[in-house]
């Protein structure tokens, strides 16, 4: 009988020492200080969630993760880390969920792989890999790509899972330092092309990946005996590939006296480009495969009666007036449809935008800022409004904000349709609107969010009841 009820002792002390769970609600053990936490996507309606603590006696770090489906929470496992560690990446393959997680050792970077089977619970993880000159993160729904290099080397690291990942040399015989100045000297946003593109960047440089290639697009005005002369220059990393697997291409834009505006995207092998100088714009539709221009669109002169315009869209004289003031930036972006025809859509918005491709990474990014802050001014109070109760609900409340955009559909080979689809293989979601709503929740803390199956989903820490819990938003 003592046998017995001690075996239950330890057994109730190990559940405990992980976390408790109550339908929507995580309670860590009192000897963890919770850091923060992440959000991500899985299959259909359900999500994970990760809890990052530290033990109060050892120091160290742990990542609590845990499954939401079906209304429940599951815990998972959990992974352990001497210094604080970041999501720097994720997919999920076969129930597997598969986490790149970095974190500084002796002052460099390092990150590891780290599995979670999502049926069994056991937990796997790689051995520490050192991160130098780190270049982007590419994110695909099973795979994740690592780029690194200098002008020296350019090395693509494939990861499916922590056993299974590959290292895949550029030929360092095509390449070389020209092509770093070129292409990885400055920042480059990271295309997202597994959900609706609103506006896409702003940036003149691109990244791209699907099919296992790698294409980092660079935006470019140079003068000319005919005035300005704008083009894109594509740089393509095959990684099917482990020779000759590199290659450049420049495809010409138009050309005009002078240039308030320039930007391009690329889908499938579809480039588009516009240009702008006030007065005069031009869009240009290119096959990338062939370097063939399929349309060539004289915005000033076009019948805008084929064009699908946003509600505060006046005429294209307007929005070229307007795109020519310093304050704003022009953008374009392609979106495939459901009966496999292009959706493109130009905009503009101020200059203080930024393309996010992963909101879960942009949360990480604002509590690390927010830590870094309260470093520098720990004297700073730091209450957050009142605290929840179980019935609390959270309410967003929308503006509708201002749409001076136009767009316009084309077949594949670049023919236009006499009107704009927008039935794009993905859901239209203002995306950012809901991040920051949820940003704006001083009642929250430490709180992450993702987006599932019509739903925004999210998690916030209240600090009275000291548990997280998981909140359901139906999507608008």
């Amino acid at each position: 009988m003592k046998k017995t009820i001690l075996l239950l002792v330890i057994f109730i002390q190990a559940m405990c020492s992980y976390a408790d769970v109550f339908n929507d609600e995580i309670k860590l053990p009192d000897n963890y200080k919770i850091k923060g936490s992440f959000s991500g996507e899985l299959s259909g309606n359900s999500s994970f969630h990760i809890v990052v603590a530290q033990d109060k006696g050892k120091k160290d770090y742990e990542l609590f993760v845990y499954k939401y489906a079906d209304s429940e929470i599951l815990f998972l496992n959990k992974a352990t880390y001497d210094n604080q560690p970041t999501v720097l990446s994720f997919h999920s393959s076969n129930d597997v969920l598969t986490l790149i997680v970095s974190f500084q050792k002796k002052r460099k970077d390092y990150y590891n792989i780290v599995d979670f089977n999502l049926k069994t619970k056991k937990v796997s993880i790689s051995e520490d890999t050192l991160n130098e000159n780190a270049l982007v993160t590419f994110r695909d729904k099973e795979v994740t790509i690592l780029l690194n290099g200098d002008k020296e080397e350019l090395i693509a690291t494939k990861i499916i899972n922590s056993k299974s990942f590959i290292k895949i040399n550029a030929d360092k015989e095509q390449y070389d330092n020209v092509l770093f100045n070129k292409y990885f000297n400055a920042t480059i946003d990271v295309i997202n092309q597994n959900e609706y593109v609103k506006n896409g960047s702003v940036k003149n440089r691109k990244a791209y990946y699907k099919d296992n290639i790698l294409v980092i697009t660079k935006d470019k005005s140079t003068k000319g005996n005919e005035g300005k002369v704008h083009d894109t220059s594509l740089f393509y990393f095959d990684l099917n590939k482990t020779g000759s697997n590199i290659s450049e291409v420049v495809i010409k834009g138009s050309n005009l006296p002078s240039i308030s505006e320039y930007n391009s995207y690329l889908l499938d092998d579809k480039l588009v480009q516009i240009t702008s100088n006030g007065k005069n714009a031009f869009l240009l539709i290119h096959d990338k495969k062939g370097n063939k221009v399929l349309s060539n669109i004289d915005l000033v002169t076009f019948d805008f009666t084929k064009v699908t315009k946003g509600k505060d869209f006046v005429s294209i004289e307007k929005f070229l007036k307007e795109t020519k003031k310093k304050k704003y930036l022009t953008t374009i972006t392609l979106n495939k449809t459901k009966d496999l025809n292009y959706f493109l859509r130009v905009d503009y918005v101020e200059n203080t935008y930024s393309y996010n491709s992963n909101w879960w990474w942009w949360h990480q990014h604002m509590f690390m800022m927010q830590q870094q802050q309260m470093m520098m001014h720990n004297n700073v109070p730091t209450g957050f409004g009142p605290s929840l109760n179980n019935e609390y609900e959270h309410y967003f409340t929308y503006e509708e904000e201002e749409n001076f955009s136009f767009q316009l559909s084309f077949d594949i080979n670049g023919n236009l349709m006499k009107q704009a689809s927008d039935n794009t293989i993905y859901e239209v979601i203002d995306k950012k609107q809901y991040v920051d709503e949820l940003n704006d929740d001083k009642t929250l803390k430490h709180s992450s969010s993702c987006f599932v199956e019509g739903v925004f989903r999210y998690v916030g820490y209240n600090k009275k009841e000291g548990t997280l819990k998981i909140f359901n938003k139906n999507l608008q």
